[in-house]
């Protein structure tokens, strides 16, 4: 659709254009140049947007088997970061500084931080629906918050358990699997549940996670690791997991990952584990 204003002589003074841009790539923050042309082909007007992006609205909590549990999302990153500098954990040595590195599909070029928001809202309907109150850490791209005030949401959000989604990156783009980090040597960690116990849950989530994408239970395909190397972790209060869901630097497991019918096996693999 066109509206023109006509001035003296006929001129046209200013062209305004308006219409739908129909595609099969609904991705947010996709960005979609438009031009628009004359019946002859020369070039009227040029323009650059991009989508952006709306949380979906919340389903109404139902009573399901994981009433009575309290589960915070922790969606990795945010659409700009920000240098910051953070005490390592409580109990531990050190500070760490740096905006923090993010991983960037090499096909799609999806960005990790929309890629987990996106899971992540999955992941959070999912659990109300079956019966699991949901914290958020964040809703949005553009909400920052740093490792420790995420891990003070989901305290005062009375959350008993805390998922840290991210996505991998690596520069073999061969490279699979998902990987499960938890915390080791924090005395929040230690004031949870000993390394066994820590051991055992990331376990399941990982064996969860990997049978809903038709992984085998192997090595290969990626490992529970206890460490000190992860601000999140270690100052969370309740049990807590790190969880790189795949490489978005593996088109194979890019295309998993950015699809969200098929992301959908990635969370449906959590809420298996939280009934566990």
């Amino acid at each position: 659709r066109c509206s023109v204003v006509r001035g003296l002589g006929d001129v046209y003074k200013r062209q305004h254009y308006e219409g739908d841009v129909i595609s099969d790539l609904t991705f947010a923050r996709t960005q979609f140049t438009v031009q628009v042309k004359s019946g002859s082909g020369s070039m009227k007007k040029e323009a650059t947007v991009r989508k952006g992006y709306q949380a979906p609205e919340a389903p109404q909590r139902q009573e399901g088997r994981l009433s009575g549990v309290t589960v915070c999302i922790d969606a990795g990153h945010q659409e700009n970061g920000r240098f910051v500098n953070e005490p390592i954990g409580p109990g531990l040595s050190g500070s760490t500084s740096g905006k923090g590195g993010m991983a960037q599909g090499t096909k799609t070029n999806r960005r990790e931080s929309i890629v987990c928001l996106e899971i992540g809202m999955l992941l959070r309907d999912e659990l109300l629906r079956q019966g699991a109150n949901v914290v958020m850490t964040r809703e949005d791209q553009t909400t920052f918050h740093t490792n420790i005030e995420r891990c003070e949401i989901a305290e005062a959000g009375g959350a008993q358990i805390m998922l840290r989604l991210h996505c991998n990156n690596s520069s073999n783009r061969s490279k699979r699997g998902i990987q499960v980090y938890g915390p080791l040597n924090s005395d929040y960690a230690k004031a949870v549940a000993d390394a066994d116990t820590y051991r055992e849950m990331g376990q399941k989530l990982l064996d969860a996670m990997k049978t809903r994408v038709g992984m085998t239970l192997a090595n290969s395909t990626g490992m529970v690791r206890l460490n000190d190397n992860y601000v999140g972790n270690n100052w969370a209060k309740m049990m807590c997991f790190l969880v790189e869901m795949g490489y978005l630097s593996n088109p194979a497991e890019e295309y998993l990952l950015v699809t969200p019918a098929v992301s959908y096996t990635h969370l449906r693999a959590h809420e298996t584990t939280l009934h566990l």
